[in-house]
C-alpha cells in the first residue's frame, strides 16, 4: 500500500493468517454488496484468486449468514437498505459476545475514507476498512491478512497471499545481487531498528508528530530496503494515521513494532542457521 493514497487500512488482525474453515480449507468470504455491479465485479475478482464467496445484498441477510460461523470474512459495504454495514456489524458482534465464542473479521466497503468513517467503523467493532473501487492487489492484500489466500489466476507472485515477513530475493534483486551488502544491511537494520522504535514510541507519546513522521518514515524505507515487507507495511499504515491526525490510532500501530521486529529478527537468524 502506498501512504500517498490510502486504499485501505486493517487495524486489528492476527500474527498469521487462519486456514479455511471449510473441510477443502478453501476461504469463505462472505460479501454484503447492494450495488449489482460492485457485487459481481468484487466477487469475480474473490474468485479469481480460488476463494470461495456467497453474497447478500442487505445488512439484515448478513446478520443471518455471519450465525452461521461458516465465514473467515466478511466484506461489508457500509450503505445498503433494509440494514446498513454498521448496524449489521453491530449485532454481529452483540451475538458473538452473547454466544462468547470467537470473532470473524468484518471489513467495511466503502467510497468514503474520511477520518469520521474510519472513526464509526472502528467504534461499530470492524477489524478496518477498504476503499471502492479497489484491485485485485489491494482485495487480496486486505484478505491475506486474515485468510490464507490459495494463488489466484495469473496473479502476481508479490500478491498473492499475505505478506512475508521478509523477502530476501526482491531486496537483494534490488540491491544488484550484491550478498555481502544486503547481509551488512541486515546486520544495521537489526542493530538499529530497536532503538529507532523505542524513540519512536517516545515520540508518540510526547504527541510529537512531525518528528514521529520523520521517524517512521527512516524506519519505513529501511524496512523495505532489506525486504522486511510485514514491518514496512505497518510503517505504512502508522505514517497514514499520522496523516489523517488519527494520533490513537498511530499510538495502536507503533506499539506493534517490536512484535513485528522480533519476528523478522528471528526469521533472520532461522535464515541464516539453514533451518
Amino acid at each position: 500500500m502506498q501512504h500517498e493514497a490510502i486504499k485501505y487500512q486493517v487495524w486489528s488482525y492476527p500474527t498469521s493468517p487462519q486456514a479455511g474453515l471449510a473441510d477443502d480449507k478453501m476461504p469463505r468470504i462472505l460479501l454484503a454488496e447492494d450495488n449489482s455491479l460492485d457485487q459481481v465485479s468484487i466477487r469475480r475478482l474473490l474468485e479469481k484468486g480460488n476463494v470461495q464467496v456467497h453474497c447478500v445484498d442487505n445488512g439484515r441477510d448478513a446478520v443471518d449468514e455471519a450465525r452461521s460461523g461458516r465465514y473467515d470474512l466478511i466484506l461489508m459495504d457500509i450503505l445498503m437498505p433494509e440494514m446498513d454495514g454498521f448496524v449489521a456489524t453491530l449485532k454481529i458482534r452483540e451475538e458473538e459476545q452473547a454466544a462468547r465464542g470467537g470473532t470473524v473479521p468484518i471489513i467495511a466497503l466503502t467510497a468514503y475514507s474520511l477520518k469520521a468513517i474510519q472513526d464509526k467503523c472502528r467504534s461499530v467493532g470492524m477489524n478496518g476498512y477498504l476503499s471502492k473501487p479497489m484491485s485485485a492487489r489491494e482485495l487480496r492484500a486486505v484478505c491475506g491478512l486474515f485468510c490464507v489466500l490459495p494463488p489466484g489466476e495469473g496473479a502476481e507472485p508479490e500478491a498473492c497471499g499475505t505478506l512475508p515477513i521478509l523477502d530476501e530475493e526482491e531486496a537483494l534483486e534490488n540491491l544488484g545481487g550484491v550478498r555481502p551488502l544486503y547481509d551488512e544491511l541486515v546486520d544495521m537494520f537489526i542493530d538499529q531498528a530497536p532503538h529507532l522504535i523505542d524513540h519512536l514510541a517516545d515520540l508518540v507519546r510526547a504527541g510529537d508528530t512531525e518528528a514521529t513522521k520523520r521517524h517512521i518514515r527512516r524506519l519505513m524505507v529501511s524496512a523495505d530496503t532489506i525486504g522486511a515487507k510485514r514491518l514496512a507495511h505497518l510503517c505504512s499504515h502508522i505514517q497514514s494515521s499520522l496523516d489523517g491526525g488519527n494520533l490513537d490510532d498511530c499510538a495502536q500501530w507503533t506499539a506493534q513494532l517490536p512484535h513485528e521486529l522480533e519476528l523478522l529478527t528471528n526469521t533472520i537468524l532461522l535464515d541464516r542457521d539453514g533451518l
